[in-house]
């Protein structure tokens, strides 16, 4: 009776994986061109989490500037032309300016707020175009409000030249610890944001949250980070088995 138990649920396993294949097989005659898929995972094992684009370059020159990945049950196309991008982006913008919301980046560290992760609804563009009017509206650079509130950065002024060859002379450090320099020296004189270089070249050592919040919001948006991302049904998995919700969760806290 168990055998007989075991053969059923068997050829029942191999039918839903054999259906499920032919769907796949049927839906990629109607995408652009790529590399061949593996059942279940597609391309996701062929994909580096932290420096896709050479590959993707590599497909590039074979496939053409317009090609489509599998990555686990998400289906990808990829522009590799900013002629593709240009007509996909900007002239079709309605139909495929959204994108597949990062379940630990959106859900969790952000909360949904984040404007970099939350798809192209009614609630982006809102947003969307708050931003845009704080950034083009040179105006509020010279309102009173915004001298008053830069009056405490004037004392740091004399510093700006100082300040620039300092940053020119981290370079070799990495964009990262640039930016944190940079970031900190401005941030406020008597801060404890993060390290203050002073013109006497003493460094007053920064403590570890904004470096580690930065450090780790970066890796947490990084594309391909999280098969959760990839594979809904790993999300309704309890905590003890997918610590990067726990992750996610301190990283909001720190965030919020």
């Amino acid at each position: 009776m168990a055998l007989e138990i075991l053969i059923v649920t068997g050829i029942a396993l191999l039918s839903m994986v054999a259906i499920h294949y032919i769907r796949w097989m049927q839906e990629d005659k109607k995408l652009p061109p790529g590399p061949l898929r593996l059942p279940l995972l597609g391309n996701l094992l062929q994909v580096p989490a932290l420096r896709p684009y050479p590959k993707f370059r590599e497909w590039a020159q074979e496939y053409g500037p317009i090609f489509s990945l599998r990555l686990g049950p998400q289906t990808v196309v990829v522009l590799n032309s900013a002629e593709a991008a240009h007509e996909i982006l900007d002239n079709r913008a309605r139909a495929y300016s959204s994108r597949a919301l990062p379940h630990v980046a959106h859900d969790l560290v952000s909360d949904g707020q984040q404007l970099v992760f939350m798809p192209y609804d009614e609630q982006w563009k809102e947003d969307a175009a708050t931003s845009v009017h704080h950034i083009k509206d040179k105006r509020s650079a010279f309102c009173p409000g915004a001298r008053v509130a830069s009056r405490p950065l004037r004392p740091l002024e004399p510093w700006g030249a100082q300040l620039f060859t300092r940053i020119q002379g981290c370079r070799r450090a990495g964009p990262r610890n640039t930016l944190i320099l940079y970031y900190s020296s401005l941030h406020d004189k008597r801060g404890n944001a993060g390290n203050i270089w002073q013109p006497s070249g003493t460094i007053y050592q920064q403590p570890t949250p904004i470096y580690n919040v930065l450090a780790s919001f970066a890796a947490t948006a990084q594309p391909g980070n999280y098969l959760a991302d990839a594979f809904p049904f790993l999300r309704k998995f309890p905590d003890i088995l997918v610590p990067w919700r726990i992750a996610g969760r301190k990283m909001h806290e720190w965030y919020a």
